[in-house]
């Protein structure tokens, strides 16, 4: 198992203030010339600036964690295969989203809820085939669950379907019973059965799909050695994991103390994510688990449109002219 640079920044740098004030300063100067490039110059208004999406194929979960602000309304939606694959056939045919490096199946809802996973791994299957064909890079592809609903049967659909290169596994606590109090209802026992599980049938074919864990972890220490040993056990059996602390969902959890950020310019998630949802909408960034933020439809735009829609450009602009306050969406976001 090898730790993220983002999880090794974490846990070094912010032991010194100066250093890690340093570093926010440089992601903001990052946004800027991403800004400048992408948004203000010729050559940049004929590419793109995304380089991970996000897709919702559910809206739902079967979990109620404690820091997540996912609200289904009691109406559960499923992304369709035509709507998939209207957002796929988008991304193979624009080459201006040649930039896209990662998608993740995943944003607020559990993925492994829909109850045609199979049928839309194909679809996905079917788009990275044809783009590979074409010698055109296909995004990784990343699917981030809970694990709860990960049966045997599923597990060999999804090594078997050829659509996924990363599984990511949300396990948060570090002992069964933090996990269990902070992820109700779930049950460490099925959750451990579970992944295990996946991780010797994917070791036994050859570990063609890479594995991995985010682990929140509210006050104990960013690592593994306190951790019960079934906890470290998955973890040190995974490829890597992301130690982090939980943030606020943009604002909106308040019962999470804010990180705050010292530099005032610019998102860098803003500037490199799109979230499709499960009726076509897309919105700005992988934050807005609630479709909040919607800046166009994939059944009435094509996805460079959509991209360079004009709610989107003013609140690029805003950004960078460090006019975070006048964003509603954004106003209250310490993520980035």
């Amino acid at each position: 198992m090898y730790i993220s640079i983002r999880d090794f920044l974490v846990r070094n740098l912010k032991k010194y203030p100066r250093i890690w004030y340093f570093f926010e300063v440089m992601q903001g100067l990052t946004f800027r010339i991403g800004y400048l490039y992408y948004y203000k110059t010729a050559a940049g208004s004929e590419r793109s600036s995304i380089r991970e999406i996000n897709l919702q194929f559910s809206n739902t979960c079967n979990l109620n964690c404690e820091f997540c602000t996912l609200k289904s309304g009691g109406h559960s939606r499923f992304m369709t295969g035509e709507t998939l694959a209207r957002f796929l056939e988008n991304l193979n045919s624009d080459p201006r989203f040649q930039t896209v490096d990662v998608i993740n199946l995943y944003n607020g809802g559990e993925t492994l809820l829909h109850p045609g996973v199979a049928k839309m791994l194909a679809v996905l299957r079917k788009y990275k085939d044809q783009a590979r064909a074409d010698g055109k890079k296909f995004p990784e592809t990343v699917l981030l669950t809970n694990g709860m609903l990960l049966t045997e049967n599923l597990t060999r659909e999804i090594l078997g379907s050829g659509a996924v290169d990363s599984m990511r596994f949300s396990l948060d606590g570090g002992t069964p019973e933090a996990f269990e109090q902070m992820r109700k209802p779930a049950k460490w026992p099925v959750f451990y059965k579970n992944v295990k599980y996946f991780i010797e049938q994917n070791r036994l074919g050859g570990g063609k799909i890479k594995t991995g864990a985010i682990t929140l972890l509210p006050e104990k220490p960013l690592e593994t050695s306190w951790m019960h040993p079934e906890f470290a056990e998955i973890l040190n059996s995974l490829d890597s994991c992301d130690l982090r602390r939980p943030h606020t969902w943009g604002g909106a959890l308040k019962k999470v103390e804010s990180r705050g950020r010292p530099h005032k310019i610019g998102c860098n998630m803003l500037l490199s994510q799109l979230v499709l949802f499960p009726g076509g909408d897309v919105s700005v960034c992988c934050v807005d688990i609630n479709g909040e933020c919607i800046i166009g439809n994939i059944h009435r735009q094509d996805l460079f449109s959509i991209y360079r829609s004009a709610t989107r450009l003013k609140m690029l602009e805003a950004l960078d002219k460090g006019k975070k306050d006048t964003i509603d969406f954004c106003r209250n976001c310490d993520t980035h």
